[in-house]
């Protein structure tokens, strides 16, 4: 099974930590699990991006 960790963190603080134009305002959640929607940074094309992701893992059989 996969962790379980909070999100709390101002948006305008996590766009200015990553460099990111924008942040969605997101709800803190201090019980997130799978297979919830969470805040990432990933690296794209266009540069870094603040996007919703599913939290979890797919297992090899799946």
């Amino acid at each position: 099974m996969c962790g379980r960790y909070a999100q709390s963190a101002d948006p305008k603080k996590l766009a200015k930590e990553f460099k990111v134009a924008e942040v969605s305002a997101v709800e803190p959640s201090y019980n997130i699990a799978p297979p919830q929607s969470i805040l990432a940074v990933r690296q794209s094309e266009a540069g870094r991006e603040a996007v919703l992701l599913k939290w979890g893992l797919i297992p090899s059989w799946a």
